[in-house]
């Protein structure tokens, strides 16, 4: 079984988070397709790293648990950033650039939101249903 690339698939969600910090305020829609590419990326990681691949190393739940939390919360940093800094740097800011921000801020406090507290409601539904 061939191992799992952790530096790889690390460089990989640097790489995200820095399109986004860098581009975002210029073009506000990467913010919800980097949502996405999250998303799938961590689906895919999960079906590979535990169908497909072996770890070289064990990390351990709670460190794989709060690298994976901390590029989620960089996400809401980012767009809060937009929003109270851009003001400032750009004299000309458009209506239509406040309410991408303002809408990339809902959309990442969902998303936050749902993958904090979908596991918690999801053993609390089977437990429900097992007993």
């Amino acid at each position: 079984m061939p191992t799992f690339d952790f530096a790889q698939a690390y460089s990989y969600y640097l790489q995200m988070i820095f399109i986004c910090s860098f581009y975002g305020y210029l073009l506000p829609m990467i913010t919800p397709i980097l949502i996405i590419a999250f998303s799938v990326q961590y689906w895919v990681d999960k079906y590979n790293l535990l169908t497909r691949c072996s770890s070289p190393i064990d990390m351990g739940y709670f460190l794989t648990n709060l690298t994976w939390k901390a590029f989620e919360m960089s996400l809401v940093l980012f767009v809060l950033g937009h929003i109270i800094w851009g003001k400032y740097f750009y004299q000309t800011l458009k209506a239509t650039n406040i309410i991408y921000n303002y809408t990339n801020l809902g959309l990442t406090v969902g998303y936050i939101s749902f993958v904090t507290f979908l596991p918690a409601l999801t053993e609390k539904l089977i437990g429900r249903f097992a007993s």
